[in-house]
């Protein structure tokens, strides 16, 4: 009979709460401190799985924009590298042609290629590393090496040697493009700027300097071979459709981004195309009898322009990636700040809630103990127009009719038995309102946990920060001492060449003296007429020496007054690093004391949501505590209702209001 009427309230809770029971029934045999993990869990994981999976895609888009500007950093580097390679390349094919004053700037061309190599392994060495360009920068530096090596820039047969250079730079500036993933930029204006400045028109350069390079040895030997009138007419077409190509691209970026045609300098094509057109054919160049230094000249002046074009477009792409990345940051920033601004409105109006259901509950409960205590002559007022407000109507309503109810008693068995039904049915209402009420609170609950993950999430933060300002402070602090001992040896240095001038001085006198001696030696040997004869000539040596060293101090004299020169400059130069290493190590203290301040007022707010969770867990079983009251009370006004017979005798204890 027992499992019978169990089976009977199971198949009645389950037909009450429809899809909800099964959540119910376990939730009714859990703590409010499982309920809360569990609701935090089922919420968290997925919010944090998606927080974390947008952050990585926008540090990803980051990063990403951030090789593409250190590609176009290395490309800009890269320009005296490739306008050397191929001025060097063609002024040795001038001088096999037969005209020698290329040598000199061969010679020009050369140290430009040194230098660009050497900023490569000393500015860009950071870069060229993210990039893991290592490999195609040291086989450019193997192949140029072997063309230094060789004698006025040709090999045994005549030839000129920078073959292996230019694919060494072709793989190095393919590499760039690559490993930067400049070539996968996914914005139509700067996907069509690449394309013209790192796929088409390094390729347009490298032809137009061979034209440039085999015109100048044409018109020096007076003809091209038709061996070497066929490679020219293919480079020819190259340039031509090099031309076209750069100019569709250049079009295309400018259609999607106008403001790209003041700053990328376009009218540059024009002057490439009129040079195309001018040494299109050999022949003509020859039969127009063109000197061989201006058609080389002029070539160098197309190829200089060809290379301001694509500074011009690198300087305008590497704007438009820096505006992207400035955007893309704002955003974040953004988005966090306003994440932090509901999660902070999301704290105050919980608060505010607490206060408020709090509140109404304790007024309910003061009413509801002078009710059981008998005393009717309360009045309870509603504060407002929410749930509590209501429940305090609802109890006000139910005075009135339990002072009815009393009333009635009073004056009748029938009276109060109608009475204790509203009761009932007032009762019943109670229980269902202080029911919904207790599952707002676990919401509620649920909400504040994860509050409090996100602000112990930031004071974890806050505190990374704190340590990474120390650490910064300490090698600002380490920096200026640095500093401090450069300045101290600079002082060193120029007080040692202070010393140095005095002797110099000193030499310089004694040689005055000697070359008086030697004087005066060579009027008393001339004297001596025949017998002086030999002693004359040492004091001729002697004169002689004493010049020399006269002529060497003043030119040791110069040196040091040179070098006393640029240590007074790096003397300056240093200050004004001193100067600036202790403004750093003062803004990097302060900074430290910030986020201290921060970390410290992180902490404070997370200590202070702990407090806040653990209110609403004392709420929740206080709010469990008044749903079983309320369930009692339904019970005994069922029962009330079915003993109204033997309740008249002891309502006389009630107490009505007048």
């Amino acid at each position: 009979m027992d499992e019978h009427n169990a089976s009977l309230a199971n198949n009645s809770f389950f037909q009450h709460h429809g899809i909800w029971a099964l959540g119910v029934r376990v939730f009714r045999h859990l703590s409010f401190r499982v309920k809360a993990i569990c609701i935090s869990l089922a919420f968290g994981i997925p919010i944090l799985a998606l927080s974390l999976c947008f952050l990585q895609n926008q540090q990803s888009q980051l990063e990403a924009l951030r090789k593409e500007r250190a590609g176009v950093h290395l490309m800009k580097d890269l320009q005296p590298l490739l306008l050397g390679l191929l001025e060097a390349r063609n002024a040795t094919r001038a001088m096999l042609g037969g005209y020698e004053p290329a040598a000199a700037d061969l010679q020009r061309a050369r140290l430009q290629v040194d230098q660009a190599l050497q900023r490569l392994q000393a500015e860009d060495a950071e870069l060229v590393s993210a990039l893991n360009l290592q490999t195609p920068i040291q086989d450019l530096q193997v192949a140029w090496r072997a063309s230094a090596a060789a004698e006025r820039g040709v090999d045994a047969q005549g030839r000129t040697v920078f073959g292996p250079v230019s694919e060494a730079v072709v793989r190095l500036l393919q590499a760039v493009g690559d490993n930067s993933r400049l070539v996968l930029d996914p914005e139509l204006d700067s996907f069509y700027l690449i394309n013209a400045l790192v796929m088409t028109l390094p390729q347009m350069t490298e032809n137009l300097g061979q034209l440039w390079g085999w015109s100048s040895y044409g018109l020096s030997r007076g003809g091209l071979s038709l061996e070497e009138f066929r490679r020219y007419a293919v480079w020819d077409a190259g340039v031509t459709h090099g031309m076209q190509t750069l100019r569709g691209h250049f079009d295309r970026a400018i259609k999607a981004r106008p403001e790209l045609a003041q700053l990328v300098e376009l009218s540059l094509l024009d002057e490439v195309r009129l040079y195309r057109q001018r040494v299109s054919d050999p022949a003509q160049l020859v039969a127009a009898a063109i000197e061989p230094a201006e058609a080389y000249a002029d070539g160098r002046k197309v190829l200089r322009q060809c290379m301001a074009l694509a500074h011009s477009g690198l300087r305008a792409l590497d704007d438009l990636l820096a505006e992207r990345e400035a955007h893309l940051a704002w955003w974040l920033q953004a988005l966090m700040a306003l994440t932090l601004g509901f999660v902070l409105l999301a704290a105050y109006l919980f608060h505010s809630f607490f206060l408020v259901v709090d509140g109404g509950l304790k007024e309910v409960r003061r009413h509801l103990l002078a009710m059981t205590a008998g005393d009717l002559t309360t009045r309870p007022e509603p504060w407002g127009q929410d749930e509590a407000a209501r429940l305090m109507l609802t109890l006000r309503e139910m005075q009135q009719s339990l002072c009815l109810i009393v009333a009635g008693v009073r004056d009748g068995s029938q009276t109060m038995l109608k009475a204790s039904e509203k009761m009932a049915q007032g009762a019943r209402e109670l229980s269902s309102r202080a029911e919904k009420s207790a599952e707002r609170l676990q919401q509620s609950a649920s909400a504040m946990a994860q509050i409090s993950g996100t602000v112990q999430q930031m004071a974890a933060h806050a505190a990374r920060a704190e340590g990474m300002a120390r650490d910064n402070a300490a090698v600002a602090q380490s920096g200026s001492h640095q500093v401090s001992g450069v300045m101290g040896s600079m002082n060193g240095i120029e007080q040692a060449s202070g010393r140095m001038e005095d002797v110099i001085g000193l030499i310089d006198s004694l040689a005055f003296r000697t070359n008086i001696l030697a004087l005066n030696a060579a009027v008393e040997a001339a004297r001596a007429g025949e017998q002086g004869r030999g002693f004359a000539v040492v004091a001729a040596e002697v004169r002689a020496l004493a010049q020399r060293s006269a002529a060497a101090s003043q030119d040791i004299r110069a040196l040091i007054r040179a070098n006393l020169d640029c240590v007074d400059a790096g003397s300056a130069e240093v200050r004004v690093a001193g100067s600036t290493m202790s403004q750093i190590e003062q803004s990097a203290h302060q900074m430290k004391q910030l986020l201290e301040e921060i970390a410290r007022g992180a902490q404070e707010q997370h200590a202070g949501v702990a407090d806040i969770g653990q209110s609403v867990q004392q709420l929740d079983a206080l709010t469990q505590q008044n749903v079983s009251l309320v369930e009692q009370s339904v019970a005994a006004s069922m029962a009330l209702q079915a003993q109204a017979g033997a309740l008249v005798a002891g309502v006389s204890r009630f107490r009505l209001p007048e």
